[in-house]
């Protein structure tokens, strides 16, 4: 079985996260979702539960594709040295990683059995902390960049109430 591992905090999950487990899916049997920092919650860069989070991807999932895709929520150790040993510790074995942050990949490199690949969709468009500045201004332009799925489950949590009495 071929596996990749896809790491992110998904704060919120977006349409670059989508359409990149979407491309990982046509290429691999499953996609092992990392859901990082899974201890941080309910502050403006993190304003969503591990549990939304689980949620709210697995909203935007087809049964299908839920079905070839493991969520698996890990807590952030906050020492780059052992980060990679500490992720390996709780996954099942794959053989290649997905990542669009530099740190990720360098920290991976440094075990060269696995195989490195990223690039996301429109990165400078889909980019969390640009949607949470969107929705945190109330501009409802947030709602293009996430799936539609999304945007009903960030309404439904009432993103805009919590981001604005998180900052005050």
């Amino acid at each position: 079985m071929k596996r990749v591992l896809f790491v992110g905090r998904f704060q919120p999950f977006h349409l670059g996260h989508y359409d990149a487990i979407k491309k990982l899916l046509g290429k691999y049997d499953e996609v092992i979702i990392v859901i990082g920092s899974a201890e941080n919650s309910l502050t403006s860069d993190n304003p969503l539960t591990t549990g939304e989070r689980i949620d709210l991807i697995r909203s935007c999932l087809s049964e299908e594709e839920l079905s070839r895709v493991l969520l698996v929520p890990i807590r952030d150790i906050n020492s780059n040295s052992v980060w990679v040993a500490h992720l390996l510790s709780y996954l099942p074995s794959f053989e290649a990683v997905y990542t669009n942050n530099d740190l990720v990949k360098f920290l991976f490199e440094k075990h060269s059995k696995f195989n490195i690949i990223g690039g996301f969709h429109k990165k400078e468009l889909y980019n969390a902390t640009r949607i949470r500045e969107l929705i945190k201004n109330g501009d409802p332009s947030w709602k293009a960049c996430v799936p539609k799925e999304a945007v009903r489950f960030l309404e439904s949590i009432r993103i805009l109430d919590r981001l604005v009495r998180i900052l005050n």
